[in-house]
């Protein structure tokens, strides 16, 4: 099976640092807590409306499309998640990757546009929540 990952970079990295360096022992499970439930969301929100619709010969198939559907699944992983398509849409990786029959055009990307969409938002959440811990930490 074809897969592909890639890393987010953060605009202003070192503001998170310094911000991380301040709480030690409560830095990652509170970047997981962000990452898993509004990072992982907000990801998938910025996903779906670049999942294109199915045509035929010009014309919008009379099917399910994965665009209206629940067409991606989650995992959380360390500081970190996954998102792939669910079973059912298991077919997104082809235009995504541009393999399979899709190997004459040149792949989309969709999933890692997406994400790119989503980078500044989960990074202005991950901001705003390690600034509510250092103040309930430190009483700032």
């Amino acid at each position: 099976m074809a897969a592909n990952s890639w890393s987010v970079e953060f605009g202003d990295i070192e503001a998170l640092e310094k911000k991380l360096k301040q709480i030690p022992g409560k830095s990652e499970q509170t970047l997981n807590k962000v990452l898993h439930t509004d990072g992982v969301n907000l990801a998938v929100e910025s996903i779906q409306p670049k999942i294109p619709v199915s045509t035929w010969k010009g014309r919008v198939r009379n099917k399910k499309h994965a665009k209206d559907q629940r067409a991606l699944t989650n995992s959380k992983l360390n500081l970190g998640f996954m998102i792939r398509p669910t079973p059912r849409f298991n077919y997104l990786k082809y235009p995504d990757l541009g393999i399979g029959n899709s190997k004459k055009n040149t792949p989309r990307k969709i999933l890692e546009r997406g994400l790119q969409t989503a980078t500044p938002k989960i990074s202005e959440r991950l901001n705003t929540e390690l600034d509510k811990v250092i103040n309930q930490t430190l009483g700032g």
